[in-house]
């Protein structure tokens, strides 16, 4: 399953529209449905950030989110 599926399948989940997630993510809309058609770089550059996380052991939350602080050190985490 590509990573386009998954959000695509996360987002319509959540019920919001792929206009109003662009609108969230501050993107255009066309890009958005790119990176949901699988059409963007973001493919083969998650894919890889995966793969990074795994050859570290870390989860990819750490690896992004703020700055490798560890999930349970962040005290502003939504």
């Amino acid at each position: 399953m590509k990573l386009g599926d998954v959000l695509k399948k996360e987002r319509e989940n959540k019920g919001v529209s792929a206009r109003e997630m662009a609108r969230q993510l501050e993107i255009e809309l066309d890009e958005y449905e790119r990176i949901e058609a699988g059409a963007s770089p973001l493919e083969a550059h998650a894919a890889m950030v995966v793969n990074f996380a795994k050859a570290v052991g870390k989860p990819v939350n750490e690896i992004y989110y703020p700055c490798g602080i560890p999930f349970q050190e962040l005290d502003d985490y939504p």
